[in-house]
């Protein structure tokens, strides 16, 4: 697929637009590398930030001058599955990760990451979450 960058959508105002179209690209690139490596890559990534899913209609936003409307479903099928789920609105991330991540970054800022989930006394289930295994 030859990609002309001159009809990428990229926000130039700072903040979540031009974040989002980062992820995007992320994604994309993840999409035509057909990475085993970059698709698992991509899911940690998923599971350790707190930035809202994308959306269809926000892939369509920054691909649709430069993909054709199957090559964007194409790309958003796979994000949906990297992420395990379809987003039709966007929604802040649930509450329980939020937490994950707040327990993550206290975890590495007291240089107990990811050994000391362990430590936390939580039961099975929990810990593996913690470890973004799910």
């Amino acid at each position: 697929m030859d990609i002309p960058i001159e009809g990428l959508e990229y926000p130039t105002e700072n903040g979540s637009g031009r974040i989002n179209c980062f992820l995007a690209m992320q994604t994309f690139l993840v999409f035509l590398s057909n990475s085993v490596s970059g698709s698992q890559a991509l899911k940690l990534l998923w599971r350790s930030i707190p930035t809202r899913f994308l959306t269809f209609d926000a892939f369509k936003g920054i691909y649709g001058r430069i993909l054709t409307p199957r090559e964007i479903e194409d790309v958003y099928n796979f994000y949906r599955d990297i992420i395990g789920q379809d987003v039709p609105v966007c929604h802040p991330r649930m509450l329980k990760h939020l937490c994950r991540l707040t327990i993550r970054a206290i975890l590495g800022e007291n240089e107990h990451l990811p050994e000391g989930i362990g430590d936390l006394g939580l039961p099975p289930g929990i810990q593996s979450y913690l470890q973004l295994q799910k």
